[in-house]
């Protein structure tokens, strides 16, 4: 732990105390204090999410913006628990809500699978598939970060870049990849 005598204020020995209680809000405030003592940590690998955003992928974005292991420089979204449209809202407001770095795309991607007919949670996510929430972001003053088109394209382009520095975290079906790997099997193998 730290102490005054390393240079942190008070104020940060009572916020490792509370967040002791749990693990996730300890890494929280460790990096909220490491950054106010040395400024941002290094710049990590890019990394892409891959997500269908339902109450799952919802929390696990809420903890990737806030982990400094990563550097998230875009979320692309494909139908799973919700279609595409509200899947692809639901990131732009969770962008918003998380705070997520503006350098951060969001991009829309696949509609449907590949084969066959696509399913969804909505028994379990809700019709928003933010369980029955949404509303209430979009009421509390959240705003939807724009899309864009093309995640697969973009997701290509990116493993061209980056080749075996690119991290793909894939949250939901993995339609994306799957056309992503038949657009350039050559780049996406090099991940």
């Amino acid at each position: 732990a730290l102490s005054r005598t390393e240079g942190q204020p008070a104020k940060s020995d009572a916020l490792l105390r509370r967040a002791k209680l749990c693990p996730t809000w300890y890494r929280l405030a460790i990096t909220k204090i490491h950054r106010k003592a040395h400024g941002p940590m290094s710049v990590a690998p890019p990394v892409i999410i891959d997500t269908d955003p339902g109450i799952d992928d919802a929390l696990a974005l809420a903890l990737a913006f806030r982990s400094p292991e990563l550097n998230i420089s875009m979320v692309s979204t494909v139908a799973g628990n919700v279609d595409i449209g509200p899947a692809t809202l639901n990131a732009g407001l969770l962008l918003d809500l998380f705070e997520a770095p503006s350098p951060c795309l969001l991009a829309k991607g696949s509609a449907k699978p590949l084969r066959g007919s696509r399913s969804n949670a909505e028994n379990f996510h809700a019709h928003d598939g933010l369980g029955g929430t949404r509303n209430q972001l979009i009421e509390s003053g959240v705003t939807a970060r724009r899309a864009s088109a093309g995640a697969v394209k973009r997701m290509v382009q990116a493993a061209r870049e980056f080749g075996d520095n690119l991290t793909i975290i894939a949250l939901g079906p993995l339609t994306n990849i799957a056309h992503a790997v038949r657009l350039d099997p050559v780049a996406m193998a090099g991940i």
